[in-house]
């Protein structure tokens, strides 16, 4: 039953990586470019990496 349950719990890191970079891609298109530096800041300091000029 752990074994059933650490299965369920397995996360493929590529999967989650193209998800994140398909996500900022977007955000980048959204985020208006003056506004960019403080959404950058606020990601960092969610420990999220940036590439928001």
């Amino acid at each position: 039953m752990i074994r059933e349950a650490e299965a369920l719990w397995h996360v493929d890191v590529r999967t989650v990586r193209r998800l994140a970079a398909r996500e900022l891609g977007q955000l980048i298109v959204e985020v208006p470019p003056r506004d960019r530096e403080r959404v950058n800041r606020w990601l960092i300091s969610f420990g999220v990496s940036t590439r928001l000029g």
